[in-house]
């Protein structure tokens, strides 16, 4: 399986939902190209995208988004640590405990919109949460969560 170019009217539709969502502007992609591999969504530099198809590349590109067989979407941790800066929208601000809380597996108690957050942490995109029932539930890889460090001083866990 290699990336191949998502089509036009994909990438309206995963654009749409990304403003509609987190109010990412469509304009923050026009320079990237978004490549499908296998159910996910990579963003990758326009140049980077048209060698992919050349070099017979694998994948390419960030993580962005997951697509269920249902087709919807599953922002991508990395990717939202990158595209979430431009987020005006469905972003939480967990502060330092609330992401121990997150990394560490913990729901907590949060009354926003149900669907996918941006978590963040002093401003910054951290990752991302579901919030479902009234509370906020981390979707962070557990392979990142087990090094991830607050403020460069605390390793999380211990």
């Amino acid at each position: 399986m290699s990336s191949a170019l998502l089509n036009s009217k994909e990438r309206e539709r995963l654009l749409k939902w990304l403003e509609e969502r987190f109010g990412i502007d469509e304009n923050r992609f026009e320079e990237y190209a978004l490549l499908t591999y296998g159910e996910q969504i990579n963003a990758a530099p326009l140049e980077a995208g048209e060698l992919s198809d050349s070099l017979a590349a694998l994948e390419t590109g960030l993580p962005l988004v997951k697509v269920s067989r249902a087709g919807m979407y599953k922002p991508s941790t990395r990717g939202m640590q990158v595209f979430g800066v431009y987020a005006t929208k469905n972003t939480v601000e967990v502060g330092s405990s609330g992401m121990k809380d997150l990394v560490e597996g913990r729901a907590f108690p949060w009354p926003g919109e149900k669907g996918f957050v941006i978590v963040t942490v002093d401003g910054f995109p951290a990752g991302v949460a579901l919030c479902r029932e009234g509370r906020l539930i981390s979707q962070l890889p557990k392979m990142m969560t087990s090094s991830m460090e607050l403020s460069g001083r605390e390793k999380l866990g211990e």
